[in-house]
Order: C-alpha cells, then structure tokens, then sequence
C-alpha cells in the first residue's frame, strides 16, 4: 500500500461478504483475459508507428494493478470479523457508522 492511501471499513452483512468473495473468485479469467488482451492490444501500431489503440497501454497497466491488488482484498475480506450487534428492538438497533474515505 503506497503512502497516500488510507485504510477504511466497509461494513457487509456476512451473506453479502461471502457473495463478494465469491464474485472475486469467479471473475479472475475475466480479469486476467481483459489484461491479457490489452497488453496484446497496446503492441498494434499504425503505419506511421503511434499505438493502434492509444490508451492500451494505460488499460493494461490499470488492468495488471487490478488483478495485484484482487488477492490482497480477498485477504482482507477473509480476515475481517463482522461483528453484527442485535438487539431486541429494531428501533433501538444502535448503528456504528463505517469510516468513510476520502
């Protein structure tokens, strides 16, 4: 994590959270097939030798840092004990506010 990023928490009902997890997992082809392409994308040139697909290059590299930064959420996803507070009244149900990024 580079210095100008700040952690923050996002809360997800347990069903939620591993329905997450799940997508995450089922969608890494896709991923790795979209960066796959792009980086296949970015060598096409013209006859005057500029990129075929200006910003191939640029999508590849965001494609490549997304399928990086796919196992560290997945971890975090893993990790993260949610902790859901009943009560016996859904009106008096006291919320803790996530942390919002900015």
């Amino acid at each position: 994590m580079s210095e100008n990023q700040k952690l923050c928490k996002i809360e997800l009902l347990e069903d939620d959270k591993m329905k997450l997890d799940m997508f995450l997992l089922m969608t890494t082809k896709y991923r790795q097939e979209e960066m796959e392409t792009w980086k296949e994308l970015s060598k096409e040139r013209n006859q005057d030798g500029t990129p075929v697909y200006k910003n191939a290059e640029s999508n590849a590299k965001w494609w490549g840092d997304l399928c990086s930064a796919i196992p560290r959420i997945s971890d975090a996803i893993k990790k993260y004990e949610y902790v859901i507070e009943k009560t016996n009244s859904m009106e008096t149900e006291e919320k803790n506010e996530p942390d919002i990024c900015e």
